[in-house]
C-alpha cells in the first residue's frame, strides 16, 4: 500500500502508520519509509496487547488520528486507510477536491471492490477493466446504502472537532456516520472513484458466521430497528447464509442479554428511525426504478 500513498498527486502533510504489533518485516519497512520521507511517522503497539474485532480497531485509528493532528497542526481533512487497500495515484486529490467543493460533506470515500489477488494499480487505467473481470473480483458488496466505506475514508476535521474526536467503542464506525447525518452533514461515496481490497475485512475472525455475529451485536448496541435486522437477514440469507445467520444471532443474543447500548441521542435517532426511512427509500428505488 505504501507505493499508493507515496505516488499520490496530492501528498499528505503527514502520514502516521500504526503498526499493530506485526511480527513480519513491517517495522523494518516502515523505518525505511520514514528515513526516505520526512512526512512519514509511525506508532507501534507492542505484542501482548489484547486485540478484539471492534473497539480495538477504532482505538488504533484514534491513536493515528491524534498523532496526525499533533504533527500536522491545523489541517482540514484526515484520511484513514486499511493496510490491505490499493488505490489510484489521484485518489487523495479527488477526495480533497470533492470536500473543498462541498462544505457540508463530513465523510466520504471511494467505492471498494474486494479482489482475489494483488493488482498493479499503476498499470490500471480504468476501474471498469477490473469490474469487467468477474474471475478477479470476490465482491463489491461492502458498499452500504449511501454510506462511505471504511477502507479508504476522508473526514472533515471541523466535524471531528465538533464531536470531540473519534469515538472508541464496538460500533464506532456506525456511531460516527449517524452523528454526522444527525448534525446536518452529508456523507457518501464519490462516484467513479474506486479502491481495491486485497483481502476481505474481518478475516481475524475465522468464519462468516462469527463476523456476522459481531455485526449483529453492533446493530443492537446502535439501536438498529428490528425490522431492518430482519430485512438484512432476508437480503443475505441465500447469497451469504452463514453471515446472515450470524447477524441474526448476534443481534438477538444481545437483545436477550440486554447488553448495554450506546447512549447517544444522535445514534438513537439515526439508526432507530432515520436509517429505517433511508433503507425503505433505497428498496423502493431498486424495485420501482
Amino acid at each position: 500500500m505504501a507505493h499508493c500513498v507515496i505516488n499520490q498527486s496530492h501528498l499528505p502533510e503527514v502520514w502516521v502508520i500504526v503498526d499493530d504489533g506485526s511480527t513480519d518485516r513491517t517495522p523494518e519497512i516502515i523505518k525505511e519509509l520514514a528515513t526516505e520521507h520526512a512526512w512519514i511517522h509511525t506508532i507501534r503497539i507492542e505484542e501482548g496487547k489484547e486485540r478484539t474485532f471492534g473497539a480495538h480497531l477504532f482505538e488504533v485509528f484514534r491513536m493515528g488520528l491524534d498523532k496526525s493532528t499533533e504533527l500536522a497542526g491545523d489541517v482540514e481533512y484526515l484520511i484513514n486507510l486499511d493496510a490491505d487497500v490499493r488505490f489510484h495515484d489521484n485518489t487523495f486529490e479527488i477526495l480533497c477536491g470533492t470536500m473543498d467543493k462541498a462544505d457540508n460533506l463530513a465523510i466520504a470515500s471511494p467505492r471498494l471492490m474486494t479482489l482475489r489477488e494483488e493488482i498493479d494499480v499503476a498499470e490500471l487505467k480504468r476501474p471498469e477493466a477490473v469490474l469487467d473481470n468477474k474471475k478477479l473480483i470476490i465482491s463489491t458488496d461492502r458498499n452500504r446504502v449511501d454510506e462511505p466505506t471504511n477502507g479508504i475514508r476522508i473526514y472533515r476535521r471541523k466535524f471531528l472537532d465538533e464531536i470531540r474526536g473519534f469515538p472508541v467503542n464496538d460500533a464506532s464506525d456506525d456511531m460516527i456516520l449517524g452523528k454526522a447525518v444527525m448534525k446536518g452533514y452529508s456523507i457518501g461515496f464519490i462516484d467513479g472513484l474506486w479502491g481495491y481490497l486485497t483481502r476481505e475485512t474481518g478475516t481475524t475472525l475465522k468464519s462468516g458466521y462469527e463476523r456476522g455475529k459481531v455485526r449483529g451485536h453492533r446493530l443492537y448496541i446502535t439501536h438498529y430497528h428490528p425490522l431492518l435486522v430482519a430485512a438484512a437477514f432476508a437480503w443475505d440469507a441465500f447469497s451469504k447464509p452463514a453471515w446472515a445467520l450470524g447477524v441474526f444471532t448476534g443481534y438477538f443474543e444481545s437483545l436477550v442479554k440486554r447488553e448495554k447500548r450506546i447512549d447517544d441521542p444522535d445514534v438513537k435517532r439515526y439508526y432507530g428511525r432515520e436509517r429505517f426511512k433511508k433503507v425503505l427509500s433505497f428498496i423502493k428505488r431498486r424495485f420501482t426504478g
